[in-house]
């Protein structure tokens, strides 16, 4: 009935705003609420876990040095998110640009003067436990770091 199918969400859970937050409910990829003031650089990274898992997510840097949280790139409202979330930051945000990518990758976003460059550094770990288990460690990139220390926490 309607209950049952009003329970049934998009796996890839769902991403908007709301007030001054931006909201994101995932059964798949756990939940969480970002006040906007916090979002320090925003963009998108894709890994080798596809075609048969996800591997296409935004990242959303917060206050607090090197925490980010993640959503997927499949999520409910996307669209509609990125047009609002541009307005909200006073800026078009570029095109994104990895939907074709089945390796690990990642783009900023925002702020402007750093979009475009690498968002994290993907390295895997030494180790033959590392190589075994396919295990890739993933970072904040030189950029994003650079930016944050000259921009505060």
């Amino acid at each position: 009935g309607l209950i049952s199918s009003m329970h049934k969400q998009n796996k890839f859970g769902r991403l908007w705003l709301e007030g001054p937050s931006i909201r994101y409910i995932s059964e798949d990829y756990g939940s969480w609420d970002l006040p906007l003031s916090q979002i320090r650089v925003f963009g998108e990274f894709t890994n080798q876990n596809g075609p048969f898992a996800d591997d296409y997510f935004f990242a959303f840097v917060r206050t607090g040095n090197e925490h980010w949280v993640e959503a997927s790139f499949f999520a409910e409202g996307r669209e509609l998110f990125l047009k609002e979330l541009g307005t909200r930051l006073g800026q078009n945000l570029p095109s994104t640009s990895l939907t074709f990518s089945t390796d690990f990758r990642s783009q900023i976003l925002w702020p402007q003067e750093i979009a475009g460059k690498a968002m994290f550094d993907f390295s895997q770990p030494p180790g033959l436990l590392a190589k075994i288990s396919f295990r890739v460690d993933q970072c904040l990139s030189a950029a994003v770091l650079d930016y944050l220390a000259k921009n505060g926490p």
